[in-house]
């Protein structure tokens, strides 16, 4: 069953003044394919997986970051200088703790998005899209991501000199990056491959607003047979 085009209309205009595009985009199309009620239903189980995916990633980022910060003077590589351990280690240590703090701040924010959208009714997901200001969680998996591969490649340094060092210096530009940006290349592609789906923002009204209420000129509303 279609949504009708009248709550279509109404439901759509009301999210695209407050709510962020992402998710804006994304309840459009279930309740237009979908309906109103399994529409509703389902975009609320997704709001919930997409919370869960980035704390499953984020609690491994911060695994990793813990068992990163234990660090003994002995085990450092014989023919280091002093001053450059030294430095080396103010480094090392600061942007493992970094990764740590921001992986742990998005298993919160992600825990927090679960519980604020599980608690709501269906029926009023709207609404919940609307109120939400949490950011999302990969905000800060990808500062936690960066700061974890810097503190990895620094320990080449500290741990098996500076050759070492060099060479993972050139894997992360080389390898990490252009793989990073490969990714996120390919998503936005496959993103955009869907009409009517939008990425995500700021919260609050989105620059490219709808060129008339219920339909952001993507989207082709269809209306339901008498």
């Amino acid at each position: 069953t279609k949504l009708p085009l009248q709550t279509f209309n109404s439901v759509n205009h009301s999210l695209s003044i407050m709510g962020d595009p992402y998710w804006v985009s994304r309840h459009t199309l279930f309740q237009k394919e979908e309906g109103e009620e399994d529409g509703n239903l389902n975009i609320k189980e997704a709001t919930k997986n997409y919370a869960t995916a980035w704390s499953i990633f984020a609690a491994l980022l911060m695994t990793v970051s813990f068992s990163l910060l234990p660090l003994s003077p002995d085990d450092f590589y014989e023919d280091n200088t002093e001053t450059g351990n030294t430095i080396v280690s103010y480094l090392y240590i600061g942007l493992t703790l970094m990764s740590t703090i921001f992986s742990f701040l998005a298993v919160l924010v992600g825990t927090f998005r679960y519980t604020y959208f599980d608690g709501v009714p269906a029926p009023m997901i709207n609404q919940a899209i609307e109120s939400i200001k949490l950011p999302g969680s990969e905000t800060f998996v990808y500062v936690s991501m960066g700061t974890q591969m810097l503190a990895s490649t620094l320990g080449c340094y500290l741990f098996l000199g500076i050759g070492m060092l060099v060479m993972a210096l050139i894997i992360f530009f080389a390898l990490f990056i252009p793989g990073f940006i490969y990714v996120s290349w390919t998503y936005r592609r496959s993103v955009s491959g869907v009409n009517g789906l939008k990425f995500g923002g700021a919260i609050g009204k989105s620059k490219d607003a709808p060129a008339q209420p219920g339909n952001d000129g993507q989207t082709e509303v269809v209306e339901e047979n008498q």
